[in-house]
């Protein structure tokens, strides 16, 4: 994850004002969702690591089944086994998980992958944007290649970069601002294990 965060900062730095190179920025998009999918399996990690040093069993004191461990509310057998302080503190960080990290993670596994837009172009110049993609693409259909690639230069220059990853432009997706959101995420998760192990030091495990 730290490795994850440098090589974004280096690709796309925050202080980057112009509109990157495509590829530059799909090293960025494929970072990031590393990232974030390895975030997410910290959370099981550390639910793993907590029922195998605890032996968390189910009510007929077997093993449970690995659906059944994690640290969220439908995780019960484990919450069950935590102390009021640890209970406490997973709740006040249920928000992050729930509306952030897993809205994340369950788009990049089982839907729109997250991806950081080229650029975007503000309202005062969608109108001539629009012009220039219906230009372009009646160049294509006549095989002006030339005309092609004077038409997506004019279109470029409308586009202002932005540093943001999310879903879907279109649709109501989760979205963030991303130098920010991945150190705070580190963060987030560092916390995680260090509450993790007072937790164990609490149940002297």
């Amino acid at each position: 994850m730290v490795r994850a965060v440098d090589v974004v900062f280096e690709k796309l730095p925050p202080e980057l004002d112009e509109i990157p190179e495509r590829d530059t920025v799909f090293d960025a998009t494929l970072t990031i969702q590393a990232f974030v999918m390895n975030a997410f399996g910290c959370l099981d990690n550390l639910a793993w690591i907590w029922v195998c040093e605890k032996a968390v069993l189910n009510a007929e004191g077997k093993e449970l089944e690995s659906l059944r461990v994690g640290l969220g509310p439908k995780s019960k057998e484990v919450r069950a086994s935590f102390s009021k302080e640890f209970l406490a503190y997973l709740e006040k960080r249920q928000g992050w998980i729930d509306k952030h990290l897993k809205g994340f993670r369950d788009s990049l596994a089982h839907g729109i992958p997250l991806y950081i837009p080229p650029f975007i172009v503000t309202p005062e110049t969608v109108d001539k944007y629009n012009e220039l993609e219906k230009a372009s693409g009646d160049a294509i259909q006549k095989r002006d290649f030339e005309l092609y690639d004077k038409l997506q230069a004019e279109q470029r220059v409308l586009g202002i970069w932005r540093p943001w990853m999310t879903h879907s432009v279109t649709e109501k997706s989760p979205r963030a601002v991303f130098h920010p959101q991945l150190l705070q995420d580190y963060v987030t998760i560092d916390e995680f294990a260090r509450e993790m192990l007072a937790e164990m030091e609490r149940q002297k495990i």
